[in-house]
């Protein structure tokens, strides 16, 4: 395939003063209390086991890389960051009660959730709590309306789905594209953004074949899409369920075009396929982490190098929503709170050669797509 680009623009408890409250219980006056003391906690609900992990660990690791790269300069305002990861195996309900348990333990803040099921168990408790919010990976429209406290960090599941759909028609508009979609809020988001970028060029989904979450048995789905006639797939899945139907289907080059988004986990794909990966397309929405430029991943790839995690496109993810949050308690000074903090973030931040702008109205901070093709030895190149 050719390249495609879209470019538009420790412990809990530790230092916090915060009383311990239900959400429910949380009021306006709470956005005005100010967090002391000589730890700053952020909390996290992700998968961190089952067959979506690496999804969530990756998500993880660069976040806490951030943290440590921070607090090896003597932390923001002489305090340390420190982040307290919950695991959901990617399941909303485990969500939900990661969220009270995080909120009820004072942490400051939130970020890094992985996932639509997920994350839409989690927001309604977030947005009733108050509590600020940075960065879910997800891009499903369903969750991106606006909300005080929520702050988005990457481009909508609409958006790759444009380029999605761009890449599987670059040999030929005759390609006919089958969707494999996870059974649930995310592989909902993926079939409309794809069937509405199908529909714009006068087509639609040849199938649309669903497996359930967390589910590995894709055998049905690869019989109906075998069956429909597809000569493309778009692959609105995990990485796991995806390699599965590679596998089953036939690589790139012999039978199918294949192209993800990059919830997909692109690291997860290239591990479970290896050669058999070649070819195979996948939207990106940060920077590729692979180089030594633009300033944000020369930095990210340095804080890395202070941990035994792997470069990837995941833990970028999460180095670039820990920077938005150490940048608005930054700018918080000694005085931090709630509402401080999220006023903090109500504008345009360059992080290096990548911008991010939320403003009083839109918290929705990037429109960046690019797109990716694994190669045959299994690297990803743009």
């Amino acid at each position: 395939m050719h390249r495609r680009t879209f470019l538009a623009a420790g412990a809990l408890g530790l230092g916090a003063t915060i009383q311990p409250v239900r959400a429910s219980a949380l009021s306006n006056a709470k956005a005005k209390q100010v967090y002391s003391g000589s730890t700053i906690l952020i909390g996290q609900s992700a998968v961190q086991s089952g067959p979506s992990a690496l999804l969530g660990t990756e998500m993880t690791a660069g976040m806490k890389a951030a943290f440590a790269l921070a607090n090896k300069s003597g932390g923001v305002n002489g305090r340390k960051i420190e982040l307290v990861s919950l695991d959901d195996q990617y399941e909303p309900q485990p969500c939900k009660e990661n969220t009270l348990k995080l909120i009820e333990q004072g942490v400051f803040a939130l970020g890094g959730y992985v996932g639509t099921p997920t994350c839409l168990a989690a927001f309604p408790v977030i947005v009733e709590a108050g509590i600020p919010f940075v960065g879910a990976f997800t891009g499903a429209e369903s969750l991106r309306k606006f909300e005080p406290n929520i702050f988005h960090t990457r481009a909508s599941y609409n958006r790759e789905c444009q380029v999605l759909v761009k890449q599987l028609l670059a040999y030929s508009d005759s390609a006919q594209v089958a969707i494999f979609a996870q059974d649930d809020s995310y592989g909902e988001a993926i079939t409309q953004g794809v069937t509405q970028a199908l529909a714009e060029r006068g087509k639609q989904p040849v199938v649309v074949s669903k497996v359930a979450r967390n589910s590995l048995n894709v055998a049905q789905a690869a019989k109906e899409i075998a069956a429909s006639g597809a000569t493309a797939v778009a692959l609105g899945n995990v990485y796991g369920p995806c390699a599965k139907l590679v596998e089953t289907l036939g690589p790139q080059e012999k039978t199918m075009m294949y192209c993800g988004v990059s919830f997909i986990g692109t690291s997860g794909l290239i591990n479970n396929l290896r050669a058999k990966a070649k070819g195979i397309g996948i939207t990106q929405v940060m920077p590729y982490p692979w180089k030594e430029s633009p300033p944000l991943v020369v930095e990210f790839r340095k804080a890395m190098a202070l941990t035994d995690a792997e470069v990837s496109y995941g833990a970028l993810e999460g180095y670039v929503n820990a920077q938005v949050i150490l940048r608005g308690i930054a700018q918080c000074g000694d005085t931090l709170t709630w509402q401080r903090f999220v006023d903090a973030l109500e504008r345009k931040h360059d992080l290096g050669g990548f911008t991010l702008e939320f403003s009083a109205s839109s918290h929705n901070g990037s429109k960046y797509v690019d797109v990716t093709v694994i190669n045959s030895a299994g690297r990803v190149q743009v």
